[in-house]
């Protein structure tokens, strides 16, 4: 495994580099990331998987990058209605589609999921393999009461229930299992930004 973290001059430091493995690199909140880097380096045609409960601030991350931005939440907006979770089965079909149009065009995509099950994770993993394009994970790390306090200033018809934020931090889970889960699902490059 090779691991990169950021020192306290903003540099970045590799650690335990072997050949084959996964490069991990860990921001922490406040860390500058270099101008056109979304939290790190991401390579042209590479899918980027945002991993992250809901409120954990992976939408925000994203703002600079809306036209490369295949999100479930938006998808299942244009489909009926904003927050709506009976379209989800139809934005997952059309989101599919979105990523296969993208990958075969060679275009970096993030695909806007909370992304907390490893079997969703994996199809994704073998959607940008199936394109010859590389598999980010970005797991944006928020801490669960973070998450449940940007959630509730939300709207009504956005805010998602809090049992069930709380399961997607749950399904999620610490940090040494979920980085050696993402190595393990076939991830070409593991970003892990921490937040407060």
């Amino acid at each position: 495994m090779t691991t990169t973290t950021p020192s306290e001059h903003d540099h970045q430091v590799e650690r335990g580099t072997a050949a084959g493995s996964v490069r991990t690199t860990t921001f922490d909140s406040g860390h500058q990331v270099p101008e056109g880097q979304v939290l790190g380096p991401v390579r042209a045609g590479d899918a980027v998987v945002m991993i992250g409960a809901s409120g954990s601030g992976k939408s925000s991350l994203l703002a600079g990058v809306q036209d490369q931005v295949v999100s479930l939440d938006r998808l299942r907006a244009l489909i009926s209605a904003a927050g709506d979770q009976s379209a989800t089965a139809d934005a997952i079909l059309l989101q599919h589609q979105l990523l296969t149009m993208r990958l075969s065009r060679g275009r970096t995509t993030y695909i806007d999921n909370v992304s907390s099950l490893s079997h969703h994770r994996r199809h994704l993993v073998d959607l940008a393999h199936a394109h010859g394009r590389r598999a980010v994970a970005l797991w944006v790390d928020t801490p669960v009461e973070t998450s449940v306090q940007r959630n509730a200033l939300r709207p009504d018809h956005l805010r998602v229930p809090e049992d069930v934020l709380r399961e997607q931090h749950r399904e999620i889970g610490d940090a040494a299992e979920l980085l050696e889960l993402l190595r393990v699902e076939g991830f070409d490059e593991i970003l892990h930004h921490r937040s407060t």
